[in-house]
């Protein structure tokens, strides 16, 4: 008795309303309401009622699951979402979440969610094209379906001109599409180019310590300036003491040493094939040697004519 009294008097400062008599036998199961925004929708303790009590903005009233009447019953904020019917003016099969009607009229969906429903090409899971239009309804336009020119043939295309014609490729980002050297990835030169577009000619990039300035570095590379001195682009030195030793030197057969980096020494022949490295173009294949039958379309200069391919 004395805490329903204490519930009481509590709820009366905090301006609840007490809409019952307050008897000396009803205390115990009075039902207790109150409305602190006073937009005439009241909560009763034990009961769900309004769905903010703080804004007299928000009338709603909590009716349990959302039916199809108008009202938003579950207090979601979203009206008959789920249970009823939407337009379909395109007839995509995907309706106007704007309108939901509760009984069904001809040529409504039951699923919402389109995000253009006066183009049948749009519509959630459509296929992107490249139209000007959000297809696929993710609030994305023409992603994934934009062309760009290659005028010089390295794979990425001058964003400044996006289209949707079928064009060379569909990766953009190259800022000069008249030299192929320069490109996204491109390896930055000490040229004054931007050679991998990333803003700065010039910049950081990963080169190969080269310490008898041959052109040729050794692992490990690290990441330096384009123009730091004692580095190199390429990398594949086998003697980076020895400037005469780098990938491609001349070999004589009178050589000590690896002069050209193939693994083999003047005259040597690693992979049997009747040639000593300095006379074979690759010391390690078998099948390469001077006079060898050239092979086609492998990319392989088999004979050590310096062709490849030659007469296929």
């Amino acid at each position: 008795m004395f805490r329903a009294l204490v519930m009481v008097a509590v709820l009366s400062a905090s301006g609840c309303c007490l809409p019952f008599g307050l008897g000396d036998s009803g205390l115990d199961s009075a039902i207790v309401c109150f409305d602190r925004d006073e937009d005439g929708v009241e909560t009763c303790f034990g009961a769900r009622g309004d769905c903010n009590d703080f804004s007299a903005d928000v009338v709603s009233v909590w009716g349990g699951a959302e039916r199809c009447n108008g009202l938003d019953d579950d207090c979601d904020t979203l009206v008959d979402e789920g249970v009823g019917f939407f337009p379909d003016a395109d007839g995509d099969g995907f309706g106007d979440d704007a309108g939901v009607h509760c009984a069904q009229a001809s040529g409504d969906a039951t699923v919402g969610g389109d995000c253009d429903d006066g183009a049948a090409t749009a519509h959630p899971g459509a296929t992107e094209l490249c139209d000007g239009v959000d297809n696929d309804c993710d609030g994305g336009t023409d992603e994934g379906s934009t062309w760009y020119p290659d005028a010089d043939g390295d794979g990425y295309g001058d964003s400044d001109l996006a289209s949707c014609e079928r064009l060379a490729t569909e990766v953009g980002g190259d800022c000069d599409d008249s030299n192929a050297a320069l490109h996204p990835g491109a390896t930055e030169l000490c040229n004054s180019l931007d050679d991998d577009c990333d803003g700065t000619a010039d910049g950081d990039t990963r080169l190969w310590p080269d310490g008898d300035a041959d052109g040729y570095g050794t692992d490990p590379s690290v990441v330096v300036s384009a123009c730091a001195e004692g580095h190199s682009a390429e990398d594949g030195d086998c003697d980076d003491a020895d400037a005469t030793s780098f990938p491609g030197a001349v070999e004589t057969c009178e050589d000590l040493a690896d002069k050209n980096c193939d693994g083999s020494v003047g005259g040597d022949d690693a992979d049997r094939d009747g040639y000593p490295a300095c006379e074979d173009c690759d010391d390690q294949a078998w099948f390469v040697f001077p006079g060898a039958t050239e092979i086609c379309d492998d990319g392989i200069d088999e004979d050590c004519d310096t062709l490849i391919d030659e007469d296929c």
